[in-house]
């Protein structure tokens, strides 16, 4: 999720930093006329400075950011995968404009479904 370059051996971030960070990002132009984008990247972030990342699965993101009911079939519903990708290409966006000097990164990794 949180990574930062590793050339001079610096530290993990720590939450703190990765929450100022997050911070920014939901403050930036790409983000803030985004609520769901917001929600989504909060939600994913937070599971993962709380050790919770491994829990996160499509039906909850659904359930808890686009407001899926107990009903919500990923497999018929394609709305977290989607989001997903679209949340990357805004975290993208913002690394090479708002966040360029930004030393540490958000990244949400992609995960193949077999």
């Amino acid at each position: 999720m949180a990574d930062a370059a590793d050339v001079t051996g610096s530290a993990p971030p720590t939450a703190e930093e990765v929450r100022q960070l997050l911070e920014r990002i939901l403050c930036s132009r790409q983000f803030s006329n985004a609520p769901k984008k917001q929600k989504f990247l909060q939600l994913i972030c937070e599971a993962y400075l709380d050790g919770r990342a491994g829990k996160l699965n499509e039906y909850l993101i659904g359930y808890e950011v686009f407001d899926r009911n107990e009903t919500y079939d990923p497999a018929l519903d394609s709305i977290v995968r989607v989001g997903a990708h679209e949340v990357r290409k805004k975290l993208e966006s913002y690394y090479k404009s708002e966040g360029k000097n930004d030393e540490i990164h958000l990244e949400i990794p992609v995960v193949s479904r077999i």
